[in-house]
């Protein structure tokens, strides 16, 4: 649906732009509605009510000389696609103008440019107008486009940082065995992680695999009906020392999720939790229902589940609480970690209308990271 602002106080012109352009029939689009305003202030609340895609307003309104540029700032300001078309009357192009170069308004309409033809200047205007809404148009689908190919690159970035952490369990146990000849039962445990590391890589890859060959690939979030504590087993491993208690519920725990970007979110906060525990300490999974999804002032009012690991490592100091989620933090920890992990997470935690968050009562006091996402 294609939405116009009128924006004019003489009630002669904004009558007749409101007829032009409610006569527009364009490919594409179901139905065309016009808005129409009398002053700044009123052009002002139809953009945020209405959201045009086109706004048409006179420079002049009332005895307002800036009230059209006001008209556009505002518009820009809540969407820099919607486009701009400013009317100048009595020949007078200067402040129009400046509003093209300065103020990136779409192109100008002369009222009164003495032509013979009285409905000259909306014709001109209805003209304008439609090149103007196709110009939107194409920049929405460029702006759809940049943004399909940032989550494209953001999973792939996903795929490369979830890859390390099956890879980095076969690296462990296949360091252990040379030290196990004697110890059968050891030895058979190295190689069950090895299996298992190779398990969950072969899974990762197969998943990737599919996704990438999907037409609609990072066009939106492919959601499914999925059980999170069944998720959360496919990255859960074992590591010699390091104890997991797990609070989970016997019954089911349904959500419709993307099974890959949650899995991956689930695989990036249990194996950060693993990585920085220390030997001989514990980490704790809880997976909990709950009516209404809030935390600190945040809130969705539908149902939803939280997922949380807690570890007993380094901790986090209180600024670190936010930065840990910004792309590229490594926390000192540059060697062993990209910085892309917990970035990743909280982008794939949003696209689902949830949130990410860590908690930790300071350094050497280990932290809890904490997700939720609606049912």
């Amino acid at each position: 649906m294609a939405v116009f602002l009128v924006a004019e106080d003489e009630r002669s012109v904004r009558e007749n732009l409101v007829f032009h352009l409610g006569n527009i029939s364009l490919p594409g689009e179901t139905e065309v509605t016009v808005v129409a305003a009398i002053d700044a202030p009123t052009a002002i609340a139809a953009l945020m009510t209405k959201r045009p895609d086109v706004v048409i307003t006179d420079m002049y309104m009332g005895s307002d000389n800036e009230a059209g540029l006001k008209v556009l700032d505002k518009a820009k300001e809540l969407d820099s696609l919607t486009e701009v078309i400013i009317l100048t009357a009595n020949g007078s192009t200067a402040n129009a103008v400046t509003a093209l170069v300065e103020k990136g308004a779409f192109d100008y309409v002369e009222k009164g440019g003495g032509s013979d033809d009285p409905e000259r200047d909306f014709k001109v205007a209805r003209t304008k107008a439609i090149q103007a809404l196709r110009s939107r148009r194409a920049n929405e689908g460029l702006r759809n486009e940049r943004a399909r190919i940032l989550r494209c690159t953001a999973e792939l970035s996903s795929l490369f940082h979830d890859a390390r952490s099956p890879l980095a369990v076969i690296q462990l146990y296949a360091q252990l065995q040379p030290d196990l000849k004697e110890e059968a039962e050891e030895m058979a445990e190295a190689s069950a992680g090895i299996l298992k590391g190779v398990s969950r890589l072969t899974a990762l890859l197969n998943d990737w695999d599919g996704r990438v060959r999907d037409p609609q690939w990072g066009a939106s979030v492919k959601t499914e009906s999925v059980e999170l504590a069944g998720l959360y087993r496919q990255v859960r491993y074992a590591r010699p020392g390091i104890g997991v208690q797990e609070k989970i519920p016997a019954r089911p725990v349904m959500v419709d999720a993307d099974r890959v970007l949650i899995r991956s979110v689930m695989d990036n906060l249990f194996s950060n939790a693993v990585k920085f525990s220390p030997p001989g300490s514990e980490l704790v999974v809880e997976i909990e229902e709950v009516p209404k999804l809030e935390y600190r002032g945040w809130s969705v009012n539908r149902p939803g589940v939280w997922v949380a690991v807690t570890d007993q490592g380094p901790g986090l100091e209180e600024d670190q609480l936010t930065l840990v989620f910004d792309k590229g933090w490594t926390g000192g920890h540059a060697n062993s970690n990209t910085g892309m992990g917990l970035y990743l997470a909280k982008l794939f935690v949003q696209l689902h209308g949830g949130m990410i968050a860590a908690e930790s009562e300071g350094i050497g006091k280990g932290a809890t990271f904490r997700f939720c996402i609606p049912k």
